[in-house]
């Protein structure tokens, strides 16, 4: 027996209902959607292109710039000599950028000095005191950026680069106010050194929790024989132009110039030679003092509170 009613309702569910006159066919939705999309692709492409390329060319900035840092700051601790300082300009190039050869050549390290009115670097061979280096990734140097979207856009690379500029302190920092020791320079356990140099021509040595602050420097040559333990302010306040191997010499030749008045600071008003130590009178303020044999303070307090420059072509002990 057939049943007319299971027979209707199927060719009714069968049966394809007419789109109303206002509504898109399914299958001609699908092919805008997949337009569409063709469309959007380009500005979301183009989008990711700046979002990760722009990001990557800000961090290789980043690291050009700290680069650029480093190498200018070895390379002004060589002058005079233009050589050793373009020498160890390219060394920390490669030290502190490994990502790719030739960030800094020889061209990248400019000569020069430091116009402070003008807030300007002035090119100029003769007499350098400040040293530019410019780190880069360019078509120049041979090593240009490779970018990772941008080339979807017909642009493979970009040229980055950071610049800094290095000053020679001409502050003769252990002939301002302080010790300066033609053999070895010693400071107690817990004395401070307050707003003064300390300088030991061969060798420094700091006691327990010594203090090296407010402007104190300590220096010898090489900087590799400044021994202290837990000492507040170092290593960040050891005398930086160390590194420079004719300061040897210029030790010996500073005690000189001291013993004869040149190029004194305008605050030392008196010189005193002397044969050995204590001066008779004891210490005075605005005076240097030159002294042929070694010299042994017990109160290593009383150099932070004079203007005074102690300069011996023996050793200095300070403090217990």
């Amino acid at each position: 027996m057939i049943n007319f009613f299971s027979l209707h309702s199927k060719s009714i569910r069968d049966r394809k209902k007419p789109p109303r006159s206002n509504e898109v066919a399914p299958e001609k939705l699908k092919g805008a959607v997949i337009v569409l999309s063709v469309f959007l692709m380009i500005p979301v492409l183009t989008f990711t292109a700046f979002t990760v390329d722009i990001g990557y060319i800000s961090l290789e900035k980043t690291r050009l710039h700290a680069t650029a840092d480093a190498c200018a700051l070895a390379a002004v601790s060589q002058l005079p000599i233009k050589a050793d300082a373009d020498t160890i300009a390219l060394h920390y190039a490669s030290v502190n950028y490994p990502f790719a050869s030739n960030v800094v050549t020889s061209a990248d390290v400019e000569f020069g000095v430091w116009d402070e009115s003008a807030k300007t670097f002035m090119p100029s061979t003769s007499s350098p005191t400040a040293v530019r280096v410019t780190a880069q990734r360019s078509q120049t140097n041979g090593n240009p950026l490779d970018l990772f979207f941008a080339p979807i856009f017909g642009t493979a690379n970009a040229n980055v680069s950071a610049s800094s500029i290095a000053l020679v302190d001409n502050s003769n920092c252990f002939t301002e106010y302080g010790a300066i020791a033609g053999n070895k320079l010693q400071i107690g356990q817990g004395s401070t050194l307050d707003n003064f140099c300390a300088y030991g021509r061969q060798r420094v040595e700091l006691g327990a929790n010594a203090q090296v602050i407010n402007g104190a420097k300590v220096g010898s040559l090489p900087v590799s024989v400044i021994q202290y333990e837990n000492a507040n302010g170092l290593p960040q306040n050891i005398y930086r132009e160390d590194y420079r191997p004719e300061m040897a010499d210029r030790v010996v030749g500073l005690i000189n110039d001291i013993e004869y008045s040149i190029d004194l600071p305008s605050e030392i008003q008196f010189v005193q030679t002397l044969s050995s130590w204590p001066p008779s009178g004891g210490l005075q303020a605005h005076t240097a003092y030159v002294v042929n044999g070694s010299v042994n303070m017990s109160d290593g307090s009383t150099l932070v509170a004079l203007n005074s420059i102690i300069a011996s072509r023996g050793t200095i002990h300070v403090g217990q």
